[in-house]
């Protein structure tokens, strides 16, 4: 199927307001930051992930369900998922290495975040990861180098954190500087912090250092038509019967 064909006939059932309005969002979009969730245990915290990642313009949501499966939770997602392409791994018991590889493969850094930067903190404290001691290797959020190429953000489950497949895995760790006695944060607001402080760096590259990233900071051509026919649909009324009508007809 010609897809910039599909693309113009559905635009036929959309406003011309609208059109303008999806195309213009698509062009803020980029997939050169992904976020990760590990078996995280609240659908409220998904949720509150969702709404982040689409407010703030990044397209790829991964969502690993080892022990928990769960739906979003429409008062608090305000329908964020309807723009966001959501990849969900929950055929095994374990699936965080298959995400992992998926990820490898699809060229992007593995990148963890933990609480602390202090590895002679043991044993390990909780919302990390319980019976294994901290990376080494962590970094203050703040020194975290955007150029290297694009970024798998993971966050780990509510109570654990990240597992240990992640952290064998893991390319960088970043954590996010605390000054308070608590020292902990709730997943949704870490990741609403690091995507917004990776997503304003990304932003804020002069345009030669923009144009030499190992990949595009937007979105490639065929993703925006892929997601644009989603958008698309999404904005239609009994769009599975208009779609059907449509690609009858351009064959």
């Amino acid at each position: 199927m010609d897809i910039l064909k599909y693309i113009d006939r559905l635009r036929d059932f959309v406003t011309p307001e609208r059109y303008d309005l999806l195309c213009r969002k698509l062009g803020l979009r980029t997939s050169y930051i992904a976020v990760v969730l590990e078996n995280v245990h609240h659908e409220q915290n998904i949720s509150a992930v969702m709404r982040t990642c689409e407010c703030l313009g990044i397209q790829n949501l991964y969502i690993i369900e080892n022990s928990n499966r769960h739906s979003e939770h429409p008062t608090i997602s305000r329908g964020a998922d309807k723009w966001l392409t959501i990849h969900r791994f929950n055929q095994h018991d374990d699936n965080t290495p298959a995400c992992i590889e998926h990820l490898r493969l699809k060229g992007y850094r593995i990148v963890a975040t933990t609480p602390h930067d202090d590895a002679s903190l043991l044993p390990p404290m909780p919302g990390f990861g319980a019976g294994f001691s901290l990376p080494e290797r962590s970094d203050s959020l703040y020194n975290f180098d955007i150029t290297k190429g694009p970024v798998a953000i993971f966050i780990g489950s509510e109570r654990v954190g990240i597992s240990r497949h992640v952290v064998d895995a893991a390319d960088d760790f970043i954590t996010i500087p605390m000054v308070g006695f608590t020292e902990s944060l709730n997943l949704s607001v870490t990741a609403a912090i690091v995507v917004a402080h990776l997503r304003r760096q990304l932003e804020q590259l002069p345009d030669d250092v923009r144009d030499s990233l190992p990949a595009k900071a937007s979105l490639t051509t065929d993703e925006r038509n892929d997601i644009l026919v989603e958008w698309l649909l999404n904005s239609i009324r009994n769009a599975d019967l208009v779609a059907q009508r449509i690609k009858q007809e351009i064959g």
